[in-house]
């Protein structure tokens, strides 16, 4: 896996990622309580990921790398580098990120067992789309 230059996003660049998102064609909102992870390439954003904080439970999403920079290691830098400032994670994927997921030690968890605030969120996510709850737990 290579190295690459992970940034924390601050409220200047907020308009630079959601226009990434909208380039890959990816809907991303900021939830209110959120940090955002970024690798760039000279000044373009080429990855990105959300940790948002819902009664303290960090949950991941929009884990996105654009198309031209994909099978190089970024996303799995980003969550490491997600999971070294967040120790406890939660995250919803469909069954095609599933494997990926894994590979980096998230393991399934019950909705029925998702902290509540979460668990709400993930109920309602599932209306549209077939989901599997996960959490990694790094501590």
């Amino acid at each position: 896996m290579s190295d690459f230059f992970i940034e924390t996003a601050d409220k200047s660049d907020k308009k630079a990622i959601q226009r990434f998102y909208k380039q890959q064609r990816y809907s991303a909102r900021f939830l209110g309580d959120d940090v955002t992870y970024l690798v760039r390439d000279n000044q373009d954003i080429i990855a990105s990921v959300i940790i948002s904080f819902k009664d303290s439970h960090p949950l991941l999403h929009a884990l996105v790398v654009d198309n031209n920079h994909r099978g190089q290691g970024i996303a799995q830098s980003l969550l490491a580098k997600a999971a070294d400032l967040h120790p406890q994670l939660y995250c919803f994927c469909g069954n095609e990120l599933m494997s990926f997921y894994q590979k980096q030690h998230f393991a399934v968890i019950q909705g029925s067992l998702l902290p509540e605030e979460l668990r709400q969120r993930y109920l309602a996510y599932r209306k549209k789309h077939e989901l599997i709850a996960l959490y990694l737990n790094s501590n």
